[in-house]
């Protein structure tokens, strides 16, 4: 269990992982790291407030494979490199999911995802985008029924 996890201007690190951390009782933060390719917490089943990726220019992969609940926002923002985000056991967001700005993005799977808080916010990805989110349709079709608000917009761009 930690208080947070922030790590920002890695500028060396290309691979992060911590096989025994399973908590994060505040924030969850990695940005702006510069060689920083795939990001993988196998054990992370909790983070209290927010989970925030974002400005890391080469990152490649994103994987919580334990992940279950995000008590704030999921904010993936603006990482241009960005292809694949495996979030298949998250069931919760308390506040606002958004990823923005990932023009690699290919594949984000939220796909036990049941509770959005408030806003969802996906925009500027690929000709290739899929969600995979059995709550909202397959893939979302059914105008993000269930959350405060939605904004889907240039999808497939």
């Amino acid at each position: 269990v930690r208080e947070h996890f922030q790590m920002y201007n890695m500028y060396e690190l290309a691979s992060v992982t911590a096989p025994l951390l399973d908590r994060v009782e505040d924030y969850f933060d990695i940005d702006d790291s510069h060689k920083l390719y795939e990001v993988v917490f196998p054990e992370l089943a909790f983070v209290g407030d927010y989970l925030g990726i974002y400005d890391n220019t080469v990152l490649r992969f994103i994987n919580f494979p334990k992940l279950a609940e995000i008590g704030g926002d999921l904010e993936l923002n603006s990482n241009n490199k960005l292809e694949t985000v495996l979030l298949s056991t998250l069931t919760s967001i308390g506040d606002d999911m958004y990823a923005r700005l990932n023009p690699n993005l290919q594949l984000l799977n939220v796909a036990s995802l049941t509770h959005v808080g408030d806003d969802v916010g996906i925009s500027d990805t690929p000709a290739a985008f899929n969600i995979i989110a059995s709550a909202y349709g397959d893939p979302i079709d059914s105008g993000c029924d269930g959350v405060g608000g939605c904004e889907l917009y240039n999808l497939g761009a």
